[in-house]
């Protein structure tokens, strides 16, 4: 936004949006208070607006992804249908242990110790052993 006459009073801001056929509307919300368009921004005394006018000027630029993967928002996303594997939804910072977990299921000899552990006589909402084994049963399914 710059001031219509003298264009060297002007404020930017930077933002990156991804519009999709779900989220086809957006703006900024934190870009600048109306009170402040008709402040100076500097000791100039210049302020953005000038008899209830501003300049606004967007730059856009638009990518053509024909892979589908560059911009994708994962919204109905069927991972097992995509790749034959489920992954762990974060649950709100788990993400750390998503990550340990997915990779531990992935290390084939550690995988296979775990279904390996004992668990028949385990109380179920006591045993670590049988969680982790319920975790990765639902990682192979």
């Amino acid at each position: 936004m710059s001031n219509p006459s003298d264009p060297t009073a002007y404020i930017t801001h930077y933002a990156q949006h991804r519009f999709t056929p779900e989220e086809s509307d957006w703006g900024f919300t934190r870009f600048l208070s109306l009170g402040k368009l008709e402040s100076p921004l500097d000791d100039r005394g210049i302020p953005i607006t000038e008899n209830g006018h501003t300049v606004i000027t967007a730059y856009v630029r638009v990518y053509e992804d024909p892979t589908g993967v560059l911009w994708h928002n994962f919204v109905n996303y069927d991972s097992k249908a995509m790749t034959g594997y489920v992954g762990l939804k974060n649950q709100g910072a788990t993400c750390y242990m998503n990550s340990l977990l997915q990779s531990l299921f992935f290390t084939n000899y550690f995988r296979r110790a775990v279904f390996e552990i004992p668990t028949e006589d385990d109380e179920p909402s006591k045993s670590v052993s049988l969680a982790l084994q319920r975790v990765f049963y639902q990682l192979a399914r």
